[in-house]
């Protein structure tokens, strides 16, 4: 963008790809599993959604006003192993009491791989239900009755782990293909430099580098804007 410097900084961050070469899209998120204690996310759960709603402004009973977004409204989870029927805030608070406030709650739709993830909100200590803010795709307003769901909390070392896990998947899912190339778009507190979150120096890097090691990589640190949704406990990277 033209820039004066007189003006307020302004700028377009981008790789421009040009051949007739297929791109495949990764995400590597860094959670782990409050359902299971404090674990690595696993590809199922036994929490269940039973009763949700999706509504949209201007249809009865939405809360956000004129102008925002459409909403599902999860007002009972079922536990498949006994079958026992709870409200939200029976099933928040029984999470809670492992001492960890969730930061994301995780919803995997029937047939879908991984679970999608949602950051918490304060609604369900105020109305008792869970909001899931739909980002008015076609997809987003699938029906969430049945999907399963988990909570996850972020750290340092989860994320760590969830690459090595993704580099990994990566490498034998791609075993029958020839890799060109590859481009790296980092959350800046994941690096380059040795942070609160992760205490490794260029961490992400390296662990791609480590599996890939004749694969050149280029790239750069933003703020998580770049990239296809992140799932955690997915079997298909």
């Amino acid at each position: 963008v033209p820039y004066d410097a007189t003006d307020s900084p302004t700028s377009v961050y981008g790789v421009f790809l040009g051949g007739d070469v297929p791109i495949r899209s990764v995400v590597s998120r860094g959670v782990h599993s409050l359902l299971n204690k404090g674990g690595s996310p696993r590809s199922f759960s036994d929490l269940v959604v039973h009763e949700t709603e999706f509504v949209k402004p201007g249809t009865e009973g939405y809360l956000f006003g004129d102008d925002g977004p459409p909403v599902h409204y999860i007002t009972k989870i079922k536990d498949k192993t006994d079958g026992k029927v709870y409200k939200p805030m029976e099933v928040f608070t029984k999470v809670f009491a492992q001492g960890r406030y969730p930061q994301f709650m995780g919803l995997k739709r029937n047939g879908h791989d991984g679970f999608e993830l949602s950051e918490m909100n304060n609604l369900v200590t105020q109305l008792d239900i869970f909001v899931v803010i739909a980002d008015g795709s076609v997809e987003a307003e699938e029906s969430l009755m049945d999907a399963e769901m988990d909570f996850f909390m972020l750290s340092g070392k989860a994320c760590m782990e969830d690459m090595d896990r993704t580099m990994s998947m990566l490498q034998e899912q791609t075993r029958n293909e020839e890799i060109l190339g590859a481009v790296m778009y980092t959350c800046c507190a994941r690096g380059p430099t040795q942070s609160g979150l992760i205490p490794e120096s260029m961490s992400d890097a390296t662990r791609f580098a480590k599996v890939f090691p004749d694969v050149p990589c280029l790239g750069f640190y933003a703020n998580g804007e770049f990239g296809p949704m992140a799932l955690a406990g997915n079997e298909n990277v």
